[in-house]
């Protein structure tokens, strides 16, 4: 199975980096029964057993079993508290969390670490690294027990902050507080797995592509793709993601942001693929002002033969989900279109919504 080029050139930098895992202690079963401050139950405690503790304290949707607050009641007066996250990070963590590569400190090889992790696990690579359960708890950083794009940004974000200010906590302030939170740079719009700042089936489009073909250059047209496209943040891209993006669509295929039908979006494609067979260019921009009746959707410039049109109608001729609009998309708009006519469904299968 081949490797995404976008990340096999990103994480290039990463592979470099020592997984050194001999240097993680073994423990026998009955050892690891009880071990006070192992709260997750790897055998080693870590920044992730004080994350799990923090988020017990600090989010009221998360709680830990009866288990776990045993082994969490480090400093043995009979309840959890913020003194025992704080009594645990500073006397007992072996690795903090983050720190993917045991290597002894947070720093950009271990966000790239958790993004391979999750490219793996869905099947887009093969698994060159193989992470154990104690790499695996230390990935998720904000202690949810979900490893995906989130927590892979907050690695990053967290590097960030421990360079650019080395002195401060680079948790989120309050006491006894040690799972990693983002920052509002961080902040995508999980689901616009094109980037055009809207949820629309051609979203959805570019995961069925994925699932269906694994399209080698995903990531290189769409670069949004694993930060957006796991819409339900469970850490894998599925149909289901796909279901939720046609669920809470803005815009389906076959029309525009002026309402055009299933024709006027063929004869549409159909013009962009001429004019570009034509040596004519079509300039898909992202600055572009909302089409009106007066503009229209594909506008002719003061250049001879150069047209513009905005990102979010481009993506929505864009059946195929490829990133580029040509005769193909017309086929798919108008076999989609003779397929709900004749009382069928309009797309090719349920989960799966590329046209072609």
């Amino acid at each position: 199975m081949k490797t995404n080029s976008f990340w096999k050139r990103t994480l290039a930098a990463a592979a470099g980096a020592s997984l050194l895992c001999s240097s993680i202690p073994v423990f026998s079963v009955s050892a690891l029964d009880g071990i006070l401050g192992d709260v997750d139950g790897d055998g080693v405690i870590t920044g992730h057993d004080t994350a799990l503790i923090s988020r017990h304290l600090y989010d009221d949707s998360f709680t830990l079993t009866d288990d776990q607050l045993a082994r969490a009641d480090i400093t043995k007066d009979g309840q959890v508290t913020a003194e025992d996250a704080i009594w645990l990070h500073a006397n007992y963590e072996q690795y903090v969390l983050g720190d993917v590569d045991l290597d002894g400190s947070v720093t950009l090889d271990d966000g790239f670490n958790c993004m391979r992790f999750i490219i793996q696990k869905n099947g887009f690579s093969s698994p060159d690294i193989t992470y154990t359960e104690v790499q695996q708890n230390l990935m998720d950083a904000d202690g949810n027990g979900i490893i995906n794009i989130d927590d892979t940004s907050r690695l990053v974000e967290f590097y960030s902050k421990i360079v650019a200010n080395p002195n401060e906590n680079p948790y989120c302030g309050n006491p006894g507080c040690y799972y990693i939170h983002p920052s509002e740079y961080y902040k995508m719009i999980t689901g616009d797995a094109d980037g055009d700042k809207v949820i629309t089936d051609h979203d959805a489009a570019v995961l069925s592509r994925y699932l269906d073909v694994r399209d080698d250059e995903v990531e290189e047209i769409f670069p949004s793709f694993w930060y957006c496209a796991d819409y339900n943040l469970n850490g894998y891209y599925t149909t289901e993601d796909a279901d939720l993006m046609h669920q809470d669509a803005v815009y389906t295929f076959g029309q525009t942001t002026l309402g055009d039908d299933n024709i006027a979006c063929a004869n549409l494609a159909l013009k962009i693929d001429a004019i570009q067979k034509a040596g004519g260019t079509v300039s898909v921009r992202k600055d572009l002002e909302a089409p009106t009746e007066e503009t229209g959707i594909l506008r002719k410039t003061y250049q001879k033969n150069v047209y513009a049109i905005d990102r979010v109608n481009y993506n929505l001729l864009d059946a195929s989900g490829d990133g580029a609009v040509d005769i193909n998309d017309a086929m798919g708009l108008l076999s989609a279109y003779s397929r709900e006519s004749a009382g069928g469904y309009y797309y090719p299968s349920v989960g799966h919504y590329a046209l072609s």
